[in-house]
C-alpha cells in the first residue's frame, strides 16, 4: 500500500489514479490533501491527478514514478554461511516480509513456508544431497513475487 499526498487549491477534491485503482481526497484549508492508500504493484507507473472546485475538473496532470517491490527479499539463516550440516533431510529458515509465503528449492525438490509476523519463515525439511548445494529463494505475496535469489551452501555426508 502506498500513501499519496500533495497541494491543491484549498476546497478542491483531488483525484489520483495510479496502477487501474482511484482514490480521492479533499483538500484542506492549508492547501494540503492526503489520499487513503493505494496497492501498487512494482514498476514503473503513470500517476493521474485532477482537481475538481465548483463543479469544475482540471486537466489531468500525469507523474510518471517507479515502485519497488512491497515484499522483501528472503534470507537464509539456516543452514548458516560455514556450517557444517549433514547431508539427508534439511530444515530452511530465514526472514521475509511478514504475510509472504517462500518457496526453497535444492537440488531439484521444491517446498514453501509462510512468513510469520515475526518476519521468520521455516519451510518443512527437504531432502539435501552432500557436497556443495544451489539454494534458490522467492518470496510472494498479494501477487508480487521477488527475484530469485542463490546462495550455496555444503552438505557434509
Amino acid at each position: 500500500m502506498v500513501s499519496f499526498y500533495g497541494t491543491a487549491t484549498r476546497g478542491a477534491e483531488v483525484t489520483l489514479t495510479v496502477d487501474g485503482r482511484s482514490a480521492t481526497a479533499p483538500t484542506y484549508s492549508s492547501g494540503m490533501w492526503f489520499a487513503p492508500p493505494i496497492a501498487v504493484s512494482a514498476g514503473a507507473k503513470s500517476i493521474t491527478l485532477t482537481q475538481t472546485v465548483g463543479g469544475q475538473t482540471s486537466a489531468p496532470v500525469i507523474i510518471e514514478r517507479s515502485f519497488a517491490s512491497p515484499v522483501r527479499t528472503p534470507t537464509l539463516a539456516s543452514p548458516a554461511v560455514g556450517s557444517s550440516t549433514p547431508s539427508g533431510m534439511v530444515s530452511f529458515y530465514g526472514y521475509s516480509t511478514p504475510g509472504a509465503t517462500v518457496t526453497v528449492s535444492v537440488g531439484g525438490r521444491t517446498v514453501t513456508a509462510p512468513t510469520y509476523s515475526s518476519g521468520m519463515w521455516f519451510a518443512p525439511p527437504v531432502y539435501v544431497g552432500s557436497g556443495n548445494q544451489s539454494i534458490y529463494l522467492t518470496a510472494t505475496k498479494d501477487g508480487e513475487t521477488t527475484p530469485t535469489v542463490r546462495t550455496v551452501r555444503y552438505f557434509r555426508a
